[in-house]
């Protein structure tokens, strides 16, 4: 056995097979996909239409910051897809928020 083989730590079987616990506790583990989804739901049938037509200063304020719509187009299968991203003005400088 080699000395780098010997430091190496096992991989973690919670890790392998999905099952990480969250720093979150467990009602907000229970919570994480419904909200994940319902985060999904809201940018797709309410923020990106709303901006794309121009009505994003509706959503967003100076104090919350405001909403721009990135657009990416897919480099196989030619679909474009929009993404609704938080970004605030601070002292001049442009901040953008995802994920």
């Amino acid at each position: 056995m080699t000395d780098l083989e010997r430091r190496r730590p096992e991989p973690d079987r919670a890790a392998a097979t999905g099952n990480v616990g969250l720093p979150y506790g467990p009602l907000m583990t229970l919570l994480l996909r419904p909200l994940q989804h319902a985060f999904v739901v809201v940018n797709r049938g309410f923020m990106a239409p709303l901006t794309r037509r121009g009505l994003g200063w509706l959503i967003g304020n100076p104090l919350t910051g405001h909403v721009m719509l990135l657009r990416t187009c897919g480099r196989r299968s030619g679909l474009v897809r929009e993404a609704p991203l938080g970004y605030v003005i601070r002292e001049g400088a442009v901040y953008c928020v995802a994920g």
